[in-house]
């Protein structure tokens, strides 16, 4: 039985529409009549477009994927392929599956910057991936334990006024993305005292 191909994961960012860069790390094929390795990539597991190959037979082989959608399943496939150029599927999935499946999660948009004047404070942020639904903003006064959500219902805003500050108080801000009702990961902490 083949060993299961992994997915690296080279970077989770919000960007575009996609999530993450990805690599397929796998075991070459042992026929000797092998000359490289393809890979193919889907939103289907129907029609698969090729991405790359990698004629390296010594283990372990790799061929990066490039970005791919967030929240949405990708199908990878590897074949390994003879000198008359004929292909045959390498089972990198589970059970020798020929497919090896991934879905990337919401990326994370990082608190650029925040400002305030008294009785409020204004977060701003990068809007940068297009398929993005709206963003939570969770605030604490510990750096931990976020007490108040506020959300954020549509993608197009990259700023936030919280108008429920008491002055003189420190607040801690995170923003996370949102898609259809799924939420990504918190980002960075944005420190601020409410401005007296």
């Amino acid at each position: 039985m083949r060993k299961i191909a992994s997915l690296i994961v080279l970077g989770i960012f919000c960007a575009s529409s996609f999530a993450a860069t990805t690599r397929v790390e796998f075991a070459p094929s042992t026929d000797p009549a092998t000359v490289e390795h393809r890979l193919y990539v889907s939103t289907d597991d129907v029609t698969y477009f090729y991405v790359g190959n990698n004629r390296n037979l010594t283990p372990p082989v790799s061929i990066g994927s490039g970005p791919i959608p967030e929240l949405v399943p990708v199908y990878f496939r590897v074949t390994a392929v003879d000198a008359l150029g004929i292909e045959t599927d390498l089972g990198i999935g589970p059970g020798g599956d020929p497919v090896l499946t991934y879905v990337a999660p919401l990326s994370a948009c990082p608190l650029w910057s925040q400002t305030q004047s008294i009785g409020k404070v204004i977060l701003t942020w990068r809007h940068t991936n297009i398929s993005h639904t709206g963003y939570q903003i969770g605030r604490s006064t510990d750096g931990s334990t976020i007490t108040r959500v506020f959300n954020v219902l549509s993608p197009e805003p990259t700023q936030f006024t919280d108008t429920t500050v008491v002055q003189g108080t420190r607040y801690f801000y995170q923003i996370r993305a949102m898609k259809n009702g799924v939420a990504g990961p918190w980002s960075n902490l944005s420190e601020v005292v409410a401005e007296k």
